[in-house]
């Protein structure tokens, strides 16, 4: 298939994703035999400017940036300061979790594979996002779910962690590590989520979010202290730099590496199981190893990772030892583009042919208006009864959280946390509920304890304890 019929299709793709979630823009590369056989923009960076997306564009790759502080771990492996199965507590001897035998024996292994026991606590990141270092110090209060190695449970903050882990190790900030380890030798455009992300006069993706239907402008992800977790900004190009490497076992230029022989396979090798579904024609089995998920897609083992964060949402992956990769990078999140168009230079690679996403598009539909569904009935509940509002109003403490304050609004009750507002309603179960935005709607439910409250969200099963201040 020559580039210019790939082109076609994917504009025909997009304008599908568009008619289904609205899109603002992206941009994609397919590489086979380690040479680039497709390279296409599409849509705006600024919708209201008209201003096109091109190979130089900047967005935000998000959780695509895990795979950049794996290799510096490798990298640390290969110096002979770090190992993977050392305990975390070796190299930081003040960290700590809330179980002692996790911080005891958690390794940087377990950290990167997702497997420590620790669920999502992303809710924070409303309101802790700038020190790096205090973010790792509130690791020691947060509640686990499972215990150490039992469940693949996705944890931003184990990133975060193991940024700082080998910051203490290097003497050298993650950033910089980045940079001058794996940007500069690829030749890679990078910057990095701060205040501006050094952004200020290069061309730059502007965030966008679907609301279910269209493409509304969002806020930009801004705190550097997440940055180990996905605070990577770069452009189609770079990444095609990234990926051609990667494919290649490692190996760029004229013979150099990014990390061993060694360390690659390290890299690459599954660590925690996500799960299995026979059904599931194209991936029926899904592992994690070390940033990287890996899986067997139509029978090709496949390394990839997706990325997705206010206004941007990106895929990257590659076929291990044959030069085939892809980088998919849109800058509309929530829509179903980056699992289509991923999916199409996969078949390609794989199979030879692009099968039809209707199915996919079908069930992101289905999924949308359900959970729309199901948060417009939350943001219609009564407001709380005048005792319930008396007992609700108030401080409430959670040492990894710091404090969330409940206040009388003009409808009832209001939570206030960092950057989220929520009115508070009340369900038939007499649980206390609200609807809250940002990267993607969603819901935190209140119960009582006593003279406390649990909060509950989209995180995980946990309901947290905040103590009445």
């Amino acid at each position: 298939m020559t580039q210019e019929q790939m082109k076609r299709d994917i504009d025909a793709l997009v304008a599908r994703v568009q008619a289904v979630s609205g899109l603002t823009g992206g941009a994609v590369a397919m590489l086979r035999d380690g040479e680039v056989v497709l390279s296409h923009c599409f849509g705006y960076a600024d919708v209201e400017q008209k201003t096109p997306i091109t190979e130089e564009t900047f967005f935000d790759i998000a959780s695509c940036s895990k795979a950049f502080t794996a290799m510096t771990g490798a990298q640390a492996a290969d110096a002979g300061v770090f190992d993977w199965d050392t305990p975390a507590v070796r190299y930081m001897p003040d960290y700590k979790m809330a179980d002692e035998y996790i911080t005891a024996h958690v390794t940087g292994r377990d950290m990167l594979s997702h497997r420590t026991g620790l669920p999502r606590h992303d809710f924070m990141r409303a309101k802790f996002v700038d020190d790096r270092a205090d973010t790792v110090a509130r690791i020691a209060y947060m509640d686990f779910s499972r215990g150490l190695r039992e469940k693949y449970q996705y944890c931003n903050q184990m990133f975060i962690a193991f940024g700082y882990l080998l910051e203490r190790i290097t003497e050298k900030r993650w950033e910089d590590q980045v940079l001058s380890q794996i940007a500069q030798p690829l030749g890679m455009e990078m910057r990095m989520r701060g205040s501006d992300g050094g952004m200020v006069g290069l061309p730059y993706a502007k965030p966008y979010m679907t609301d279910g239907h269209r493409a509304v402008p969002t806020v930009l992800a801004t705190g550097a202290a997440v940055a180990p977790c996905g605070g990577i900004k770069t452009n189609l190009r770079s990444l095609v730099k990234w990926v051609r490497a990667l494919s290649n076992g490692g190996v760029y230029g004229d013979g150099k590496r990014l990390c061993s022989e060694a360390q690659m396979r390290e890299l690459l090798t599954p660590n925690t199981t996500i799960g299995m579904d026979p059904a599931d024609e194209r991936e029926p089995l899904k592992t994690y190893s070390l940033g990287w998920q890996l899986t067997s897609y139509r029978g090709k083992a496949c390394a990839s990772h997706g990325g997705a964060i206010n206004g941007f949402n990106s895929q990257v992956g590659f076929l291990p030892g044959t030069g085939c990769g892809y980088v998919v990078l849109v800058n509309t999140h929530g829509t179903p583009a980056y699992a289509v168009l991923r999916n199409y230079m996969l078949d390609l690679l794989t199979i030879g042919e692009a099968k039809d996403p209707q199915p996919l598009l079908d069930a992101w539909r289905k999924e949308t208006d359900k959970t729309l569904c199901e948060l417009a009935e939350i943001a219609a509940l009564p407001a709380p009864t005048e005792e319930e509002i008396s007992f609700l109003c108030g401080a409430y403490f959670h040492p990894t959280y710091d404090c969330f304050e409940i206040r009388r609004g003009a409808d009832g009750a209001e939570l206030t946390y960092g950057l989220y507002t929520v009115r508070l309603g009340r369900a038939a179960d007499g649980v206390w509920r609200g609807v809250y935005g940002g990267d993607e709607f969603g819901h935190l439910e209140l119960t009582r304890d006593g003279n406390d409250l649990r909060l509950r969200n989209p995180d995980s099963e946990l309901k947290l304890q905040f103590v009445r201040q």
